[in-house]
């Protein structure tokens, strides 16, 4: 894979703010919050397949398969630290081999951006957290020297995340555990994609989760995602 491909969909995928929930930031926007003392969140994913009335794991899915390529979280480790805020995610093809890695940049638990390094260890982009009053309200991504602001905004009635890619925008629904539920693209035609999780930890975070995409208001599965968390 391009090392440039692979960093936009990895920007895409690192990105509510409401009295009683915490605010969601960019790396939690695909998968949603962790509970308890994280230490690694291992995510797998996989292409759904339906045999004999069955739904089971196909082929591990790759960033190069991906429907919404822009939103490819693929296969990824990522590690906590002790005060809950996170200290990297390494990005990994389907042999287990690094395809890129991110190192977050927090200052006082708070949470300023990342920078991006591919599978050789050269920085290739980077990417500032804005704040507005204390609120998520711009993404600033440098990518081959090149830079670009993205808009986020939060609407908390909806419990609902907008980030405007400038071609497209794209709307992120999550549950009452702030979790995603559902993912609107307004602009395409597969315009929507919604997830269930199925299985959880004692701790209460999802293990395994399906992915559905509705196809003339019929759902079909198109992934199976699971993940293995490590605690302190």
């Amino acid at each position: 894979m391009k090392t440039k491909n692979l960093l936009i969909m990895v920007l895409a995928v690192l990105f509510c703010n409401c009295s009683n929930r915490p605010e969601i930031l960019p790396h939690e926007v695909m998968t949603g919050k962790v509970q308890g003392r994280v230490k690694t969140v291992t995510h797998y994913r996989y292409e759904a397949e339906e045999k004999f009335g069955q739904l089971s794991e196909g082929d591990m899915s790759s960033m190069d398969d991906e429907i919404l390529p822009l939103f490819g979280e693929g296969n990824k480790r990522s590690t906590y630290n002790k005060d809950g805020s996170i200290k990297e995610t390494v990005f990994f093809d389907d042999y287990g081999d690094t395809e890129a890695k991110v190192i977050y940049e927090n200052e006082d638990n708070k949470a300023l951006g990342y920078y991006m390094y591919d599978e050789d260890g050269e920085l290739v982009g980077q990417m500032k957290y804005l704040y507005d009053e204390g609120k998520l309200s711009n993404l600033s991504i440098m990518i081959d020297e090149e830079s670009m602001a993205l808009p986020y905004k939060y609407n908390a009635k909806e419990n609902k995340v907008n980030v405007n890619l400038l071609m497209y925008t794209m709307d992120f629904y999550y549950d009452k555990n702030s979790l995603l539920a559902k993912i609107s693209i307004p602009m395409l035609s597969s315009n929507e994609y919604t997830i269930k999780y199925v299985e959880f930890d004692k701790s209460g975070n999802w293990t395994k989760s399906i992915t559905y995409i509705n196809e003339n208001g019929v759902e079909k599965p198109i992934y199976i995602s699971k993940q293995i968390i490590e605690y302190y």
